[in-house]
């Protein structure tokens, strides 16, 4: 593994974890010795330019509940020392981007409830999400062309909450962002595999 990735090797997940060398080597160890399905290698792109290089696609993959996840994805390499390292990579929900961009395009809005931006700020104190999320999340929502905007919590969109299922979304982060999808009548954004299995309309 160290002999493929950079000594500062990030990835951003597709949940917008960021991972480094160390969680990568932690996961590789931790599958040491087992005999682990490989899956089918997708078609992969390549834009080669001097010694750099970034190989991207799309894959899909079932998820535990029997749903096709489907994603894009991207390694960012170095040629040095007479061999290649991957130094970046990123995953990216395609479902999810594919209708931020529709929705981008017809000029509508999506809404990001406020105890969602207080969960960027946290994520980010905890290092996991890069330290400028927050920043750049912070502009989209100053713009009033960007395709986000703050959905404020109301006392009329709490009591929304009554609509969510307790037992089906038990954390208070993830049932007020419910709460606020149910008041405006719009699927929710989340890769949540508990979110994504409650009775809402969902994408990702």
């Amino acid at each position: 593994m160290r002999c493929l990735l950079a000594s500062d090797f990030t990835e951003i997940m597709r949940s917008g974890e960021l991972k480094l060398l160390s969680d990568e080597l932690s996961m590789a160890e931790k599958n040491r010795g087992k005999d682990l399905k490989v899956p089918e290698m997708p078609r992969i792109k390549v834009l080669l330019h001097e010694n750099a290089a970034v190989a991207y696609g799309r894959s899909f993959s079932t998820s535990k509940d029997g749903r096709t996840e489907i994603r894009w994805y991207s390694d960012t390499y170095l040629w040095k020392d007479g061999q290649w390292r991957a130094f970046f990579a990123q995953q990216t929900a395609a479902a999810a981007e594919a209708f931020i961009n529709e929705t981008a395009t017809a000029r509508r809005k999506i809404a990001i409830s406020t105890i969602s931006l207080a969960e960027v700020v946290y994520l980010v104190e905890k290092s996991r999400l890069p330290t400028s999320a927050d920043d750049e999340l912070a502009q989209a929502l100053a713009d009033p062309e960007h395709v986000f905007a703050e959905a404020v919590i109301s006392a009329t969109s709490v009591q929304a909450m009554r609509q969510v299922p307790c037992a089906e979304v038990q954390d208070m982060p993830d049932r007020i962002m419910a709460a606020t999808a149910v008041y405006f009548n719009v699927p929710v954004i989340s890769r949540d595999r508990r979110i994504r299995a409650a009775t809402l309309k969902t994408i990702w």
